[in-house]
């Protein structure tokens, strides 16, 4: 029963709303009081919202919703005179008997108004950020006698993963990205056993994992959480079975080695995975929903392809997804000459893709040259096309339109053959924006010859856009006097331009490599970046988790001013997740960005602005505007109703 409930503001009017219209006892009933839109320039305001705790109720902060920011205080018990300023307290009630005799609630703020837009509040507010470099310590040997294979992330970036190949036991690792701490709870025993190559990627806060009969599902929730790395404070758990085990059965008896559709930078959004069954008779292609972590509800893909049998743990073969098109290959190491069929079939109907009439068929009499996939990226960050990249010199490429061209019509570069026959089994473009990395898996001590390991780094925008290495260079990334490009795969940093992590075979395990200089450690070229939460920073004024903002109006830059080389302004989603288009824009001091065509469907309410700073040296304090358009200053309760009555509203102070 909202009679006796009372919302007041310094404006002059107010509207007050009440959902549902009876309340039996115990049910809930949210009121809202809103302000008016408040006129340019910076006021201080404050709304109030009185009730007859005899009839409804407060019973923890969780029910009350207020602009960010601004600042909560009560009137409590049955004496107090909730008209006078003086007898709110800033004090939260520390028990249910203290939220039960809570009369009135304020909440007290200052709103930046730059006026309205449509009838709504245009706010802005300036908020400030300290600076961390993004440098990632020197990670120590694994300890554990073994090596390889891929590191990847999760999502923000806060650790770094790696398995082990060919081995079993506690093999999945973790270490802190700007400590070099290893993770409380690591390294772990996911209960599944590695080949010759093992991949794993995080989705959200769930690592996937490919492996002997099925996928493997790691919660890392408890793990990402623990913020300070405390023992004890968080440790991975197997998703099924009440933590009795992560595996998540697709066939038994054979190896996932092989799977794609998310990436090993990290992703927040779910997404499905698709994992290639090459050793049996038949092909098949496994999907997995990570929402649910269940097979999606069409289980299976026919590639159409002959399985290879059973290839002792080293699968020459390989998947990819682009968009709706999956292509396929698997290559039969049982028969002589050894064959490679290739295909590509679209995920939603199972037909084969634009241009692909027939299957590709390669063989080869002696040695191994089986391709793999490498996806050709677009100047926007999109993927322009996927080659078939054999150990070879000739490479064919196709678009999704069908289209057929060779690798040279990208620009995009040969190994030394020579030295890159390890890739059949080790293989693993990664793709980051408009760049893709791809090591040679030469992993053995090349000394005397250091020169015989090489990274291919493609980007689309080198050489004004016509596509080719990355930074101009004119050959692959390699060293003639150190074994720094000695690899099994190699890997992007997600947030660091021209910092890779390569992955070997003694230890340590896994390092960094500034492909600049190509010197170990990635200090020189790491930002320092400056966070500001959209948890914190963004002004919302209404109390909807979902509209309270409904446009993004700009972002400013005010200081620092000058002794930085460039500042790069990245706008992550509310998960955490990095938004296309919307990476490592060039920010000017005091020139606004322009967020206009920001949809708030893409970033969510409290998306995230980071803005990192290159050639800074000392401490970084950074201070921005951030200007918005929504709702109105809202306050919100949701009482839990103490007697049956029927919902009014009333009444509201005429005076406020």
């Amino acid at each position: 029963m909202l009679t006796g409930v009372e919302a007041q503001a310094t404006s002059n009017a107010v509207v007050v709303s009440a959902s549902p219209t009876t309340a039996t006892p115990g049910s809930t009933v949210d009121i809202t009081a809103a302000a008016p839109v408040a006129q340019a320039g910076s006021t201080t305001q404050e709304i109030t919202q009185t009730i007859d705790p005899t009839t409804v109720r407060l019973t923890g902060v969780s029910d009350i919703t207020y602009p960010s920011g601004w600042t909560l205080s009560y009137c409590s018990e049955a004496a107090t005179d909730c008209t006078s300023a003086a007898n709110f307290s800033a004090t939260t009630p520390a028990n249910a008997a203290d939220w039960a005799a809570v009369k009135a609630v304020k909440a007290t703020g200052s709103i930046d108004s730059q006026g309205s837009s449509g009838g709504r509040q245009v706010a802005q507010a300036t908020v400030s950020g300290g600076g961390v470099s993004q440098t990632p310590t020197t990670l120590p040997s694994s300890g554990l006698g073994l090596d390889g294979f891929k590191v990847f992330f999760d999502p923000a970036r806060t650790r770094v993963f790696n398995i082990y190949h060919h081995t079993s036991g506690s093999i999945l690792d973790c270490y802190v990205v700007l400590s070099g701490s290893r993770c409380s709870g690591f390294p772990y025993n996911f209960g599944g056993s590695s080949a010759e190559a093992v991949l794993g990627v995080v989705v959200g806060s769930t690592a996937w994992i490919g492996g002997n009969d099925g996928m493997y599902c790691v919660d890392l929730s408890a793990v990402l959480a623990n913020t300070g790395n405390t023992s004890g404070g968080g440790s991975p758990s197997k998703c099924f079975s009440g933590g009795s085990t992560a595996l998540l059965p697709l066939k038994a008896s054979t190896w996932f080695t092989w799977f794609t559709g998310a990436s090993p930078l990290g992703q927040s959004t779910e997404t499905r995975l698709y994992a290639l069954d090459s050793t049996s008779t038949a092909a098949m292609v496994y999907c997995v929903d990570t929402a649910t972590r269940a097979a999606c509800a069409t289980p299976t893909i026919n590639p159409l392809l002959a399985g290879a049998g059973d290839q002792r743990g080293v699968d020459g073969s390989n998947i990819h997804q682009s968009g709706d098109l999956l292509y396929v290959s698997v290559s039969n190491s049982n028969v002589t000459p050894l064959i490679e069929r290739v295909t590509c079939v679209r995920i939603s109907t199972g037909a084969k893709c634009p241009g692909w009439s027939s299957d590709d068929t390669y063989s080869t009499a002696s040695g191994r040259k089986d391709g793999k996939f490498v996806p050709i990226p677009a100047a926007d960050g999109s993927t322009r096309a996927v080659c078939y990249y054999r150990v070879d010199t000739t490479h064919k490429c196709w678009e999704a339109d069908g289209t057929q061209r060779t690798a040279a019509y990208y620009n995009f570069p040969n190994f030394n053959t020579a030295n890159s026959t390890g890739t059949y089994a080790y293989g693993v473009p990664t793709q980051i924006g408009t760049r893709v990395y791809y090591g040679n898996a030469y992993w053995a001590n090349p000394t005397p010859n250091y020169i015989k390991p090489e990274v291919i780094c493609y980007d689309a925008t080198a050489f004004g856009g016509a596509g080719g290495r990355c930074n101009d260079a004119g050959a692959n990334l390699s060293s003639s006097t150190t074994r720094n490009y000695s690899n099994y795969t190699v890997t992007p940093d997600p947030v660091i331009a021209n910092c890779l992590w390569v992955t070997q075979h003694s230890s340590p395990v896994f390092k960094t490599v500034n492909i600049l200089t190509g010197d170990l450690g990635c200090s020189a070229i790491a930002p320092q970046r400056a966070t500001f939460s959209g948890a914190t920073s963004v002004p919302r004024m209404g109390c909807s988790a979902t509209a309270a903002i409904q446009e993004w109006a700009s972002f400013t830059l005010d200081t620092p001013t000058s002794g930085f080389t460039s500042a790069k302004l990245t706008v992550q989603n509310s998960s955490g997740t990095n938004i296309t288009g919307w990476t490592d824009v060039t920010v000017t001091p005091g020139v606004p960005v322009d967020l206009s065509s920001l949809s708030v469907a893409t970033t969510g309410q409290t998306p995230n602005f980071l803005v990192d700073f290159q050639g800074i040296s000392g401490a970084l304090t950074a201070t921005a505007r951030i200007k918005v358009i929504g709702d109105a200053p809202q306050l919100c309760t949701r009482v839990t109703a103490q007697t049956i009555c029927p919902v009014t509203l009333g009444p509201v102070d005429p005076a406020a």
